[in-house]
């Protein structure tokens, strides 16, 4: 009895080593080729079935469950991302970064419209949807003005995670503005009764490629 014991756990365990030896042997090199065939030519990203709710299952923060309370997250108007493809019609396909056998790694992050991204990257993520018209908004001019010539993004001015449009108040504005253009509002005459009532883009037009900066 005990001898059988004993040689049913030396059987268990030479099964076990074999195993090992062949998960090592085995399949870890297939793995490992199929990955650097996904460097060398990457899957195509697609757009999530899941949607908003996909993303919102990792990334629920307040700053984050709170775009359905802004413009671009109204999914009754047909112009919004959210009525598009959700967090992905910005930020991006999301297959590959959230799919569970590989979490994203290994591929290209989704836009996340950070300083050290490409400006031209996400730029054309805004310009996609602004610059051509929706409904009664018409289309907005952004490339070759100044702004766009120096490297600047929309984020720059303009935060879509937020239930304030600041750049529709005039004192808010004028923070942002002051943040690159602190001189020029300091030392800027000022011009008749209304001046003080004015927002700085009723006259400076900063989209337009038109438009010449005063040194």
């Amino acid at each position: 009895m005990f001898l059988a014991t004993r040689n049913r756990k030396a059987l268990v365990g030479i099964f076990a080593a074999l195993c090992v030896l062949l998960a090592f042997y085995g399949f870890v090199p297939v793995h490992a080729d199929e990955q650097e065939k996904d460097r060398r030519d990457p899957p195509q990203a697609k757009f999530t079935e899941e949607g908003v709710e996909g993303c919102l299952s990792c990334h629920g923060g307040v700053r984050m469950t709170l775009m359905a309370e802004t413009v671009h997250g109204n999914k009754d108007n047909p112009h919004t991302p959210y009525a598009a493809h959700g967090c992905e019609s910005c930020h991006g396909p999301g297959s590959l970064h959230s799919s569970r056998a590989r979490g994203g790694k290994g591929f290209p992050p989704l836009l996340a419209f950070r300083p050290w991204e490409s400006a031209q990257e996400n730029n054309k993520a805004c310009i996609n949807c602004h610059g051509k018209s929706m409904g009664g908004l018409p289309g907005m001019m952004w490339y070759g003005n100044l702004h766009q010539l120096r490297g600047m993004t929309c984020v720059y001015c303009h935060q879509s995670h937020s239930t304030v449009n600041k750049m529709k108040d005039r004192e808010m504005q004028k923070e942002i503005c002051s943040k690159c253009h602190h001189r020029q509002i300091e030392e800027h005459p000022r011009v008749g009764r209304s001046f003080a009532r004015r927002k700085c883009s009723a006259c400076h037009d900063v989209h337009n490629p038109a438009y010449e900066e005063e040194e």
